[in-house]
């Protein structure tokens, strides 16, 4: 995740208990309406399912629950497969490409002559008291040995010692400690010379490891957040964990749509080669177009004027600003689009309008308190709760559609040449100018009737949904089909092509 980005948008509310009108305004995303294909789960939840596994593949494969937990985790946690592979092949051939003992492979006892004269035997041979461990070289009373099912045997300190450095070192199957020897430990052999610490970490390492393989799980991403997200589909991207963490389950990251994780991945990469000093001269301050004056911007509109001139012009774009049709996100490309210059243009074209949006997404979590109080004095002056339901929605929807333009500028860059643009760079700058309106409404400074923000919020979702819904479609791109459902996105670090 880079730098300018967090999982969880800041609620400057949280703290406010009982207070009615910050409840009111608590993260809500109008795009999860919907029943969610997904379940938000606990860690008991998971080691539960864990549980069910093991105790289903022990009993139809009669071993026990330790050797079916090996077996599992070979298999990746599939225990159709794992299943289907024993009544395909020999039991005992898996076990030794494994290194899991062998449950149903008894011990072998020496025979006694039972014949043989009490008088012409020799007497029987007394067991020594003493071993030498192979380990630490000492020597060892029998009864501090401990021996497993490869013939191995060690001191229990050496035992302890070396399970629990494997243990801290986040190992989850323990092979014998014997140079060459790949048998596996049993699971109640490990947990045995562990300390409650040790077993908690070992619990952790088990979890992780059953959430890794397994892949319609994943960790919620939240700051101190144990719940774990399990999705019906994969294809079911944008998810919102219980503690109100919102993030995309395929990598993790903030939810960015319309571009996909293999372009945010690429394009964070790309930003973190850019000068720390430099993105924020770029960013926050620019020469006025007239004037040539330094401006700072401050606010989350894109309308500006010049203190020194006076001048009105888009801070994107720099051009004079025109409330009726005002129009900057297309790509103007001059001279020979291969060259150096043209592709640093390019991206100063694509990174200025991405991080545009991602400023005044940050700014715009202020209007947060211009809405509260303008919902305190509405219900001062006799409204309800209901009545001014209005700021609410407008606020997340102005949040919403800013961070769906933001990652509208990775997808646009990393948009192939070949690709049709116009529907969606149309599209785009449409929905540009509907949260603009929409912004300048809420950061007014007089009291905005009810009616105007009403329309212009139920105006810009619309114009999202007919964006986010176009490219999903390939409608607006041309790349729709059922055959071909991913965006092929060209590296300019090494010329792989990715397929995300």
């Amino acid at each position: 995740m880079s730098d300018d980005e967090e999982y969880v948008d800041y609620d400057p509310y949280d703290n406010d208990d009982g207070d009615e009108v910050a409840g009111y305004f608590e993260e809500i995303d109008v795009n999860y309406k919907d029943e969610p294909n997904y379940t938000v789960l606990t860690v008991q939840d998971i080691e539960n399912e864990q549980k069910e596994s093991i105790k289903a593949v022990s009993d139809i494969l009669a071993i026990p629950d330790g050797t079916a937990r090996h077996l599992l985790i070979w298999m990746k946690w599939n225990k159709d497969k794992l299943i289907d592979k024993f009544n395909e092949g020999e039991p005992s051939r898996i076990y030794k490409q494994t290194g899991i003992k062998n449950p149903s492979k008894k011990k072998k006892h020496k025979k006694t002559d039972k014949k043989a004269s009490p008088t012409s035997s020799p007497a029987a041979p007394v067991s020594p008291t003493t071993k030498t461990c192979s380990i630490c070289f000492d020597d060892v009373k029998t009864s501090k040995m401990k021996k497993i099912s490869c013939g191995h045997s060690f001191c229990r300190d050496c035992w302890k010692f070396y399970i629990r450095n494997q243990v801290t070192e986040g190992a989850l199957q323990v092979s014998c400690p014997q140079k060459g020897c790949k048998v596996l430990l049993e699971f109640e052999l490990i947990e045995k010379f562990l300390d409650a610490e040790g077993k908690e970490r070992y619990r952790k390492i088990m979890n992780n490891e059953y959430i890794q393989v397994v892949n319609n799980l994943r960790w919620c991403p939240g700051k101190n957040c144990e719940k774990v997200i399990k999705v019906q589909l994969l294809k079911d991207k944008k998810v919102v964990c219980s503690c109100k963490t919102k993030f995309c389950f395929s990598c993790g990251e903030f939810p960015h749509e319309p571009a996909d994780c293999m372009m945010v991945k690429e394009w964070n990469l790309k930003n973190q080669k850019e000068g720390d000093n430099a993105k924020w001269f770029a960013t926050y301050t620019k020469e006025c177009p007239k004037c040539k004056a330094i401006i700072h911007k401050d606010g989350g509109c894109q309308y500006m004027r010049c203190t020194n001139c006076k001048h009105a012009f888009c801070w994107m774009c720099l051009g004079a600003f025109d409330h009726t049709n005002h129009s900057c996100n297309q790509l103007k490309e001059d001279g020979d689009p291969t060259s150096e210059r043209a592709k640093v243009n390019k991206y100063i074209h694509f990174f200025s309008r991405y991080q545009t949006h991602n400023q005044s997404l940050e700014l715009e979590n202020r209007l947060k308190e211009k809405a509260k109080a303008m919902v305190q004095e509405m219900l001062a002056n006799g409204s309800n709760l209901i009545e001014v339901k209005y700021i609410k929605e407008a606020t997340k929807a102005l949040k919403q559609c800013r961070s769906t333009l933001k990652y509208t500028y990775i997808y646009g860059y990393y948009l192939p040449k070949h690709v049709n643009r116009s529907i969606f760079e149309y599209l785009q700058g449409d929905l540009e100018q509907q949260v603009e309106k929409l912004s300048q409404l809420l950061e007014s400074k007089g009291q905005t009737e009810r009616l105007p923000i009403i329309n212009a919020t139920e105006y810009v979702l619309q114009r999202q949904k007919n964006l986010l819904q176009g490219l999903l479609e390939g409608e607006i791109t041309g790349k729709g089909g059922e055959e071909e459902k991913v965006y092929k996105v060209q590296s300019e670090y090494d010329g792989w092509i990715y397929n995300a």
